[in-house]
């Protein structure tokens, strides 16, 4: 795949940004009342998503920053994800509701309740259904079109982070009940658990669906083969892994920590390839789509985009206050 050539950033500042990664400038400044908690662009890489503490979601023009729609919750809006034509979005509130969206126009098409805050929610690859993960302590999935709840996965404490893999067939989790479990979307049985002896903050598939990497409050990230079940790699950091991703390979994973990098690693040794620093925690960090570039969003009130191959810093992007999330086009 082609590398991006965006990035879009959230920070506490206000504001989220999109930037031109070749030469490090702001393209748009998206503007919210509030803290902005996330920012996300559309598959076709023409439209962003941003939610904010000031109970709203907003869909811009990536080009131009034209707002083209806005929503409102409740209460702050932790999150929102576009299905796979751009068309919808869902957003994840602490209102105890996901609700998705016209892009469009920003019509409601359905809202899903949990008993508490919802902190994340995402599409499948056919749209037709989505993920919602809750600290009522489930993640549930739900019909898209009635807006029915298809199965309801329980953990014994808040579930932070929730995620199909690559087929929709199967949805991982990651809790503060100290494990992150893959689960059979249809039954709702559990199909593998992988056990931290701390609080699991994130929890990754790979593209094949054979393993998972998972992130949390012991120091270290860990790769599970899920056909033997074994732990086949411990990525150790000196201090929490907030957030987990393979690159579209499979064969490395990105790691953000609160001890302020984020790591490169090889999947088959364990070995750490490149360390990416910043002065503070790393709250996000990514793979563009070609696997060339990595993004991470720092505490510092940076971003950074960063060279798999050398490591280097191609371009650091400041804002005023704590970057929350960053996003490829």
């Amino acid at each position: 795949m082609e590398r991006s050539t965006f990035v879009v950033t959230a920070s506490n500042d206000r504001r989220a940004c999109i930037w031109d990664i070749s030469t490090g400038a702001v393209v748009a400044t998206l503007d919210h009342d509030l803290e902005v908690n996330s920012a996300a662009f559309d598959p076709s890489g023409m439209s962003v998503v941003t939610t904010s503490q000031d109970r709203s979601a907003k869909v811009w023009d990536a080009a131009s920053g034209e707002e083209l729609a806005a929503v409102a919750h409740d209460n702050s809006v932790y999150s929102a994800a576009f299905d796979t034509s751009g068309a919808l979005f869902v957003t994840a509130s602490d209102d105890k509701t996901a609700s998705v969206w016209d892009a469009t126009n920003g019509s409601k098409r359905i809202s899903a309740r949990h008993d508490h805050a919802v902190y994340n929610a995402s599409f499948e690859v056919s749209s037709s259904r989505f993920v919602t993960a809750s600290r009522d302590s489930s993640a549930c999935v739900w019909d898209v079109s009635a807006g029915a709840r298809l199965v309801k996965l329980k953990h014994r404490d808040r579930c932070m982070n929730a995620t199909f893999d690559a087929a929709g067939s199967r949805v991982v989790t990651a809790s503060f009940d100290k494990s992150a479990i893959v689960w059979d979307v249809v039954s709702g049985a559990k199909i593998f658990t992988a056990k931290h002896s701390n609080l699991v903050f994130s929890a990754a598939f790979n593209a094949p669906g054979t393993h998972i990497v998972t992130g949390g409050d012991e120091h270290a990230a860990k790769v599970w083969d899920l056909a033997s079940g074994k732990e086949v790699a411990t990525l150790r950091h000196k201090d929490r892994v907030y957030r987990v991703s393979f690159d579209p390979s499979g064969s490395r994973v990105v790691t953000a920590s609160a001890d302020g990098s984020a790591g490169l690693w090889d999947v088959a040794t364990g070995a750490q390839l490149h360390t990416f620093k910043h002065s503070r925690g790393v709250l996000d960090a990514s793979f563009d789509p070609s696997a060339a570039v990595v993004a991470t969003a720092s505490e510092d009130g940076t971003a950074a985009v960063w060279q798999v191959e050398s490591g280097e810093r191609l371009c650091a992007l400041s804002h005023e206050a704590t970057v929350n999330g960053i996003a490829f086009n």
